[in-house]
């Protein structure tokens, strides 16, 4: 009985100092084995679950991609339906089925692979831009007129416009900011004129900047002009007149 109880405590550190010997010499074999390996087979060494990891995610990409082209047929589901394809294009009414949208889309594509739009590209910069420079130019100048004393850079409503009142009248009984459209008209015929890219984006950024800044100014105006709700609702377009744009109606 004694030595049941004895032996196991004696056996227990032996155990434990056999593994840890033996532990230290695979580890001074694996490290001797290390040096004189490249890197790629260290990884392969030490880290195999990784590597099995990676072949077998790799594995199951190539799985899913040929998974996805297992049933691709273009000659049949598509040439082969040329009739049906043909009867939806045809479909629907005219002007109320997006067209303005899938115009946009090939102009954008065109230009994109050859560099400009095709056939119409020189009566763009010839008419088009010059044409909305001076639309723009003329907005500009009637909302100018229409501000006089009230004119200022701030968004926040000076004093003088304060004693001057809401103006509702003349170009901003069609939009909101005449001024800040008429701007972006101006650099965006300016843009299609000189063919430059960079104008083009710049004027894109300047929309948004002042999208924002009219928002912020229009707060301004609700806390100033208790009428300026009923405007807003008298007169909902902010830069342009949407009912005279074709998608309004889409």
């Amino acid at each position: 009985m004694l030595g049941r109880i004895i032996a196991p405590i004696f056996l227990v550190p032996l155990v434990t100092s056999f593994n840890v010997i033996s532990t230290s010499v695979r580890y001074r074999s694996l490290h001797s084995q290390h040096q004189s390996v490249n890197p790629l087979q260290r990884n392969i060494v030490y880290h195999p679950v990784r590597i099995n990891s990676y072949l077998s995610s790799s594995s199951d990409k190539d799985d899913t991609s040929s998974n996805l082209f297992e049933n691709v047929d273009i000659g049949g589901n598509v040439i082969g339906n040329i009739d049906k394809i043909a009867a939806n294009v045809g479909e629907g009414e005219w002007g109320k089925r997006g067209e303005i949208y899938v115009l946009a889309q090939a102009l954008l594509v065109l230009g994109a692979l050859f560099g400009g739009i095709p056939f119409i590209g020189d009566t763009l910069l010839v008419v088009l831009g010059p044409s909305l420079f001076l639309v723009g130019a003329g907005v500009i100048v009637l909302g100018l007129n229409e501000l006089g004393s009230s004119l200022s850079p701030w968004p926040v409503p000076a004093e003088k416009a304060i004693d001057q009142g809401l103006i509702t009248s003349g170009i901003f009984s069609k939009i909101r900011h005449p001024i800040y459209s008429g701007l972006i008209c101006c650099l965006a015929g300016l843009s299609i004129t000189t063919a430059s890219v960079y104008r083009l984006l710049f004027t894109i950024a300047l929309y948004y900047c002042l999208d924002i800044k009219s928002d912020f100014e229009e707060k301004k105006l609700m806390e100033t002009f208790s009428d300026y709700e009923k405007y807003k609702k008298a007169v909902p377009d902010k830069f342009y007149p949407d009912s005279m744009l074709p998608w309004s109606d889409i």
